[in-house]
């Protein structure tokens, strides 16, 4: 799976941009996004795989995990 890199504005988010990740996250996969402590992991409740993935890796104590 390739990784994409999409930066946004802050103060006027691009639609597109938005787009691109919703459409991701529905296609099943994982959006990683900063917070002003941590970056979060963005997800779909609708398929499971991910949050099994990120218990195996023990990665859930150092993300706030968003399932969507």
């Amino acid at each position: 799976m390739k990784t994409l890199i999409l930066k946004i504005n802050e103060k006027s988010p691009e639609k597109d941009k938005i787009a691109k990740a919703a459409e991701i996250i529905r296609n099943g996969g994982l959006v990683a996004f900063p917070t002003e402590t941590v970056y979060g992991l963005g997800a779909s409740s609708l398929n499971g795989w991910q949050f099994s993935f990120l218990q195996s890796k023990n990665i859930r104590n150092f993300f706030i995990i968003n399932f969507i």
